[in-house]
């Protein structure tokens, strides 16, 4: 089993077995949910970008409850990581960012909700080196961009009415980068050379604030 595999593997136990924690420790549901949750957290990716590595960083996230059932997010997430690439005598850093935006489905109980997504957007990844400009901390080598797509999931604890923990958040994210270009032409005999999609996988840990009321006299 490759490790796209195992990974979607794990997102499915993960989905299946917290739903059945959320029913287990929730026998009655409540008709109220928030109109707004504001997500910040810390982020872990395993990308195939630049050869195949872990970085870190971080996730942010809006999301409007259309529905108790249903509300649209925006998610935008960055992670950053050092490379065997060398210009001009430094290691080049990879940076990643993910801009994603769609429908979240939830399973809301009083002290759970339960998260799928599928989400479009764009990928970035600039590829970077330290300057002695403080004005211009980095100097910007190359930027790739593309496509994006991320299938998922993820568990929010409630800790009161207003702040859940955002327990883990999983998600397969699909990118069509191609560092194949000519902005690419100082690193570009060093880059490992890479499909034109490519299989990410991220994890993100955080807090959740929640605004407004809504849903309080129909489901």
């Amino acid at each position: 089993m490759n490790t796209a595999s195992r990974i979607a593997a794990f997102v499915l136990c993960l989905l299946a077995s917290t739903g059945t924690f959320a029913q287990a420790t929730s026998p009655s549901v409540s008709r109220e949910y928030p109109g707004g949750e504001f997500f910040g957290g810390a982020s872990f990716s395993n990308t195939d970008v630049s050869g195949r590595s872990n970085s870190f960083g971080w996730q942010i996230s809006a999301a409007g409850n259309l529905y108790r059932r249903m509300r649209l997010v925006g998610d935008f997430g960055g992670q950053s990581r050092q490379t065997n690439l060398i210009a001009g005598g430094q290691h080049v850093r990879v940076k990643t960012y993910q801009l994603l935006w769609g429908p979240q489905f939830t399973w809301r109980r009083p002290r759970t909700t339960l998260f799928t997504n599928t989400v479009f957007g764009v990928a970035a990844a600039h590829y970077v080196t330290a300057s002695a400009d403080s004005a211009h901390p980095e100097n910007v080598l190359a930027v790739d961009y593309g496509f994006a797509t991320a299938l998922g999931g993820g568990l929010d604890v409630n800790v009161g009415r207003h702040v859940a923990i955002r327990a883990l958040q999983a998600d397969y994210i699909l990118t069509h980068l191609r560092p194949d270009q000519p902005q690419f032409s100082p690193i570009l005999q060093q880059v490992p050379r890479v499909g034109n999609w490519q299989n990410n996988f991220r994890l993100g840990f955080g807090v959740v604030v929640k605004v407004g009321r809504r849903g309080l006299s129909s489901e």
